[in-house]
Order: C-alpha cells, then sequence, then structure tokens
C-alpha cells in the first residue's frame, strides 16, 4: 500500500553510484562558482553603500589645492 503512490522503479547500485557522483560534483561547483560570485556581489554592494553615504570618497584628490 505505501508504494501505490509513487510508482517508481528501485534503483540500482550503479545508478546510486551516479547520483552520488553528480552530488559531489555539484557540492564541489558551490564552492567553486556560487561563493566567489556571491563574494564579489556583496562586495560591490558594500562599495555602493559606502560611496552613498560618504559622497566625497571619490573627489578626495580633485579637492585637494596644488603647491
Amino acid at each position: 500500500m505505501r508504494n501505490s503512490r509513487t510508482n517508481k522503479p528501485k534503483e540500482t547500485s550503479k545508478q546510486k553510484k551516479e547520483r552520488k557522483r553528480e552530488f559531489l560534483e555539484n557540492k564541489k561547483n558551490v564552492v567553486s562558482v556560487v561563493l566567489p560570485t556571491l563574494t564579489v556581489i556583496f562586495a560591490l554592494i558594500t562599495l555602493f553603500i559606502y560611496l552613498k553615504v560618504h559622497p566625497n570618497a571619490l573627489n578626495f584628490m580633485a579637492s585637494e589645492k596644488p603647491l
């Protein structure tokens, strides 16, 4: 009775190994692709907020008087 809702065939050991291998590859992709991307996005947002709060941060060279 329990299996009446899902009529999935049983997973073979070869399919199970392949599924585990794919899971490990996806886990590696998270570390090598997603985390650096999120870091760059976070840095850009932080820089944008900093420049909005401190508007003179970009003009520090232009405001100096020549000797």
